[in-house]
């Protein structure tokens, strides 16, 4: 028996809900697969929303709005059920939260909200529809291997939507739908209610790889990664032995839930790494053994550790036995500023580092994302991975002294200071 098609001016109106111009085009787009690549503040989930509507109000649909989290969830998933409710009596309408966001209608139609956390919530039936939400953040196994297989009996359709976030899938997909004209990018500015002040503003503060990512919708080919310069920051021989006469800060990151502590140590003087190391899982007394014995190796070296929640008793104990300075991560602000040391210090080639998988790595795939109150950026590794070497860095780093390079050496006047007053 063939759907009843419904007609989307009527459903718009009952809805008392116009799309601005660049939605109708996703809207009146009939592909199964559409990509929506746009900046903040686009209407990308309110789109969505309608989307989820239009299909749950044909009988025995199941429809998924999956995300990275069950919290991402919700913003299709609530936007939907208040519409539901206002076209439906509340009878008919069955909402549970737990364990997760799940609405079942009296015509037989299911929405639920999928975590691509939770694996296992992802294996089951099949699906008429689903949305990705912050799709770029997502991983592509989680797509390829449980999301996807749930659309093939059925035909299901999918709707992709994200800021984008580096060259990965997304940007694949993206360019896979193009030739189908079914990919579409949008500014934030390409909503004709985006407030023009929040532009100028964000503009302005925030850095410009930000500014381009978040709000123009730019693919990035460094993404949202932080570091640049990192190849030729790299010095496969800057691991040696204290020698004496030198000076040595130690950068210490201490192991917090399932992460690693890790130390790093830099010869103030050559500004090299000379030293690193990572654990895990060992009692605190062999920790404080083991960090206390690489400082007192490396002439006494001065510690710098983020004091912040347990390193702040960590720090205590080991002012006993060492020169210890204190840099507690109590704010978005405060790291902020450590790490945007470190991006000067690569960047303009300073510093040396050694050729280590897991450091490279880990500084290769560092974030920069916007705040979920939009009024700021955070520094972060991606998610479910370790950034303990990154800050065990740009602790050390913290504790070198302004760098100074100069143009001509006969001209010290034209020196250009590359550092800032952090210190």
């Amino acid at each position: 028996m063939a759907e009843k098609k419904i007609s989307h001016e009527k459903l718009q109106k009952a809805l008392n809900w116009t799309p601005h111009e660049g939605q109708k085009k996703v809207i009146n787009n009939k592909h199964r697969e559409r990509i929506l690549c746009a900046g903040r503040r686009f209407g990308k989930s309110q789109l969505c929303a309608y989307e989820v509507v239009y299909v749950a109000l044909q009988p025995n649909k199941r429809i998924w709005i999956s995300a990275p989290s069950y919290e991402l969830t919700k913003i299709v998933f609530d936007q939907a059920m208040m519409w539901l409710y206002n076209l439906l009596p509340k009878e008919g309408i069955n909402v549970k939260r737990k364990p997760f966001p799940k609405i079942k209608l009296k015509n037989g139609t299911v929405i639920e909200g999928k975590s691509c956390e939770a694996r296992t919530g992802l294996l089951g039936r099949s699906t008429d529809l689903v949305i990705i939400d912050e799709a770029a953040r997502v991983d592509e196994e989680i797509w390829t291997q449980y999301i996807k297989p749930t659309t093939h009996e059925r035909k299901g359709r999918v709707i992709y939507i994200s800021t984008p976030t580096g060259i990965n899938w997304f940007y694949d997909k993206f360019l896979e739908l193009k030739p189908q004209k079914s990919a579409y990018h949008f500014t934030s500015k390409d909503n004709p209610y985006f407030d023009e002040e929040e532009w100028d503003k964000a503009k302005k503060s925030l850095p410009d790889k930000v500014f381009r990512q978040e709000y123009e919708a730019e693919f990035l080919t460094e993404g949202g990664l932080v570091f640049r310069n990192i190849e030729d920051s790299i010095d496969s021989e800057c691991l040696e032995e204290p020698q004496g006469g030198s000076t040595y800060i130690l950068g210490l990151d201490i192991a917090r839930h399932n992460d690693f502590t890790a130390l790093v140590v830099m010869d103030r003087a050559t500004k090299k790494v000379v030293y690193m190391d990572r654990f895990n899982e060992l009692d605190f007394h062999y920790q404080k053994e083991r960090i206390l014995t690489c400082a007192k190796k490396y002439n006494n070296a001065k510690i710098i550790i983020d004091s912040t929640g347990m390193g702040d008793s960590v720090a205590s104990d080991l002012k006993r036995h060492a020169l210890v300075e204190e840099y507690p991560l109590y704010s978005q602000k405060a790291k902020q500023r450590l790490i945007d040391k470190l991006i000067i210090f690569l960047d303009q080639n300073v510093i040396k580092i050694p050729d280590n998988d897991i450091l490279v790595n880990e500084l290769k795939r560092y974030e920069v994302k916007m705040s979920r109150n939009n009024n700021s950026y955070v520094y972060s590794a991606p998610r479910g991975e370790h950034d303990d070497m990154v800050i065990a860095l740009a602790l050390a780093v913290w504790g070198l002294r302004p760098n100074r390079i100069e143009n001509d050496e006969d001209d010290e006047d034209r020196g250009i200071t590359i550092m800032n007053d952090y210190e």
